[in-house]
């Protein structure tokens, strides 16, 4: 098995020995010497968006924390380059205890704690695999995913209403938004005006990423949200899944530092006023300007605060003119040629990036206009490999009078 897991259950260095019997030196201990003693687990951090298929990610680290509550291989750092010279594994993160069960407990512990902002990484899902319960009963195998996670959607963490909610709030409240946030006089739930102020989330990173629009309001009872936009995925499905609507919540705001959500019988709203902090099941945590990181019971989850940010509508059915590579890689195949016919969904440039070949297609039936890299070629993430036209221009009559 991997070596930190028998270092684990052993509590040997197996590396120490290694180096020992390189220097000639004869092994320090005896078979007899090895007993194992309690449960070992291992995760491995990768950048893959699970989410998008398991595609590998590149860029550079934003913010980097390690967790305190388990052992964490790693050579990462704020600002870190992650380059697609080398595999996408960033970190192993490795716990111990008595049992299988606490070791999973302690993993899900770790996992929160472990902070990673600025590429997209498989954090979120080896969250959710951790507190799988047939993943937490040892019934896992190589199918494991295919039996548990075959659906793509459900390999990241869904957001709650509730959660939405205190999001909103501490966004709109938060008292370092440069005059965008509430007056003072509404801040800490005790102002006897009114007040309300738009806010825009992006939930998630990857092809997980979803965008909702809230509107908070203060007025004497507290803080009222309602969903201008409801949450819901690309493919329409609602991700606001928890029927429960009620609890305290944390937040590292002193403006926020507790409050209770209810939701009115005859509204489909939430209320938020002020209370005794109870629990620490949610926090919220800062780590840049616009972006938090929300601690749920389904796992940590991204939240970028796009309130201020442009509003670009984007047309669903608009023709794909330009196919951009999602990654960095090397092309390998270039499967079209200016001036074809091609179908939908058919493949049109192969590239490798990290030990896998990933099919590049087209979104729907067009004309290759033109052709812009070929084998051999180094790629980045949204670099133009093919340019279409869509079928009706190349029906155009010729030489018409």
């Amino acid at each position: 098995v991997e070596h930190p897991v028998t270092e684990m259950v052993t509590g040997l260095d197996l590396v120490e020995q290694q180096l020992r019997v390189a220097q000639g030196a004869t092994l320090s201990i005896r078979q007899a010497d090895v007993q194992f003693k309690g449960h070992a687990i291992e995760v491995r951090l990768c950048a893959e968006d699970a989410v998008g298929g398991f595609l590998p990610q590149t860029g550079r680290v934003q913010h980097w924390q390690a967790s305190t509550h388990a052992r964490t291989d790693h050579a990462l750092k704020d600002g870190a380059v992650v380059s697609p010279w080398y595999d996408s594994m960033l970190a192993k993160i490795i716990v111990h205890a008595d049992t299988r069960e606490a070791a999973c407990r302690k993993l899900q512990q770790a996992l929160d704690d472990t902070v990673l902002t600025g590429l997209i990484s498989n954090l979120p899902f080896l969250r959710q695999v951790s507190s799988h319960p047939a993943f937490v009963a040892g019934a896992t195998s190589t199918a494991f995913i295919d039996t548990h996670f075959a659906d793509a959607k459900t390999r990241s963490p869904a957001i709650s209403r509730r959660d939405l909610a205190l999001m909103a709030v501490h966004v709109a409240t938060r008292s370092d938004t440069a005059g965008h946030a509430f007056p003072a006089e509404l801040q800490g739930f005790i102002s006897s005006a009114f007040f309300a102020r738009s806010v825009r989330l992006t939930v998630g990173n990857g092809a997980a990423q979803t965008t909702a629009v809230l509107e908070v309001r203060a007025d004497t009872s507290g803080l009222q949200v309602s969903h201008v936009v409801n949450f819901v995925d690309v493919n329409g499905v609602n991700l606001c899944c928890d029927p429960s609507l009620q609890g305290p919540f944390e937040t590292t705001d002193p403006n926020v530092a507790g409050a209770e959500i209810q939701r009115p019988s005859d509204t489909g709203a939430l209320r938020i006023s002020h209370a005794e902090l109870q629990t620490n099941a949610h926090r919220i945590r800062t780590v840049a300007a616009n972006q938090l990181l929300l601690a749920t019971v389904n796992g940590v989850i991204e939240v970028n605060d796009i309130s201020r940010a442009s509003r670009i509508k984007i047309d669903p059915d608009a023709f794909v003119a330009d196919i951009k590579s999602p990654m960095n890689g090397r092309v390998v195949a270039v499967k079209v040629e200016a001036g074809q016919d091609i179908a939908a969904k058919s493949v049109c440039v192969l590239v490798e990036a990290m030990k896998m070949e990933h099919s590049i297609t087209v979104p729907a039936a067009s004309k290759v206009s033109e052709v812009l890299v070929k084998p051999g070629d180094q790629v980045s993430p949204g670099q133009i490999l093919v340019k279409l036209e869509p079928h009706q221009q190349q029906e155009s009559p010729h030489g018409a009078a």
